[in-house]
């Protein structure tokens, strides 16, 4: 899927591999993607002895119905 991912009001170009699955009217569709936001302009939140990551993995499930 390709699209535009908008993170603190600034627009970032996103291509996100899905795998889709239709059965009869239930769709299923997974992806993973990281958002690099340090990459992006964000500062990175690590404090004293907390630390984070430069990004964020993001793991997505989708279950839906298609209507008749």
């Amino acid at each position: 899927m390709n699209g535009v991912f908008t993170l603190v009001g600034t627009p970032h170009e996103l291509t996100i591999p899905m795998q889709i699955h239709v059965h009869g009217s239930k769709v299923t569709a997974k992806a993973q993607f990281v958002v690099p936001y340090v990459q992006w302009g964000l500062r990175n939140p690590s404090f004293l002895i907390w630390k984070a990551e430069n990004d964020v993995a993001i793991d997505l499930s989708l279950v839906g119905n298609i209507a008749s």
